[in-house]
């Protein structure tokens, strides 16, 4: 229900970024120890929204995440989605720094 109205809904209104992160990627716990999903967020606030969601196919602790990310195509991580309208418009693998830059390619003519 909170995937539905934090993303596909309010996609209708700005894009929604989603970072897909499995719990035991290197990369992916990487990004979060260089705050890179909160830079990428703060960079680009207003501009669109921005969520990550960690799941784990090991883990049954994770169903609900797990059949999200596979309704989603995900199958590795770390994952960026991008929704616009209630659709995913891109989606492909980014490593965004400190600083949040290193998206602008994947995020192209997508922003207002």
């Amino acid at each position: 229900e909170a995937f539905e109205s934090k993303v596909i809904e309010a996609s209708y209104d700005k894009p929604v970024l989603v970072k897909y992160g499995l719990t035991y990627c290197a990369h992916c716990l990487l990004l979060e120890q260089l705050g890179s999903v909160p830079a990428v967020a703060e960079k680009y606030a207003g501009e669109m929204d921005v969520f990550k969601l960690w799941w784990n196919p090991h883990d049954e602790m994770f169903n609900d995440l797990n059949a999200i990310a596979g309704e989603n195509g995900v199958t590795s991580s770390p994952m960026f989605i991008l929704y616009k309208d209630g659709e995913i418009v891109k989606s492909g693998y980014g490593f965004p720094d400190e600083k949040g830059e290193g998206l602008e390619d994947f995020l192209g003519n997508h922003l207002a």
